[in-house]
């Protein structure tokens, strides 16, 4: 699998945060990879937020 995560300093981000840009990206991911993807969001400890992207690699 290929792990793609970026972390900010900025507030973070809702529990709830559900945006058309994070229900896009996933259903792409969906699409294209099935189950096998994934995307995560969160808040990173003493702030920002950390959002995750897995996808399989091809052989």
């Amino acid at each position: 699998s290929v792990i793609l995560t970026v972390r900010d300093n900025g507030p973070g981000v809702q529990a709830e945060a559900v945006g058309v840009g994070l229900t896009n990206t996933r259903a792409r991911l969906e699409q294209l990879y099935g189950e096998n993807a994934s995307l995560t969001l969160m808040s990173a400890p003493g702030g920002g937020a950390i959002a995750t992207i897995v996808i399989p690699i091809h052989a």
